[in-house]
């Protein structure tokens, strides 16, 4: 399989997020990076080594976030047929990392409910359940629907629905 986003070469990992020209064009954004990954012909686990001889365990923390946000667009040619600018893979990977980050060193607090004991909901109020499957094989798929009246006692059913 070509890769999607070049359309040149067989797919992997290591010319995916390390010499594709995308990969190049949004590691270009990153102005403070110690290593010359632009140049480089390594592979994803030498070029995480590198940078932690030459940078900080941050500067790695940016590569394997950029790795990832590449690896999304790549998602986003093959399943969504969308494609972002390198600047914009960029920003959306560090401001990831930032929020990361920041959402960690913040304290988490529980929201505790007024009541921990099951009460039915008000008169008219009706139950929906639905699921559904699929097959990557091309089968068909299928949904099903329940639909019950939660007022009456013994939860009366008022639809099913399957196809």
């Amino acid at each position: 399989m070509l890769c999607p986003c070049c359309d040149r070469e067989p797919e992997s990992i290591s010319p995916a997020l390390i010499k594709s020209d995308i990969a190049k064009r949004v590691r270009s954004c990153w102005e403070d990076c110690l290593v010359n990954l632009l140049m480089n012909y390594w592979d994803v686990s030498d070029t995480a080594l590198e940078i932690l001889a030459s940078g900080t365990s941050t500067d790695l923390e940016s590569f394997f976030r950029s790795a990832w946000s590449i690896w999304y667009n790549r998602n986003l040619v093959v399943f969504e047929s969308t494609c972002q600018l390198p600047h914009q893979i960029w920003k959306f990977a560090m401001g990831y990392l930032k929020n990361y980050k920041e959402n960690r060193r913040a304290p988490y607090q529980y929201r505790t409910t007024g009541s921990r004991k099951w009460e039915a909901p008000p008169n008219g109020v009706f139950k929906v359940n639905v699921d559904g499957v699929t097959s990557d094989q091309g089968r068909n798929s299928c949904v099903g629907v329940v639909i019950r009246r939660l007022s009456q006692p013994g939860q009366r059913t008022l639809l099913a629905y399957s196809q």
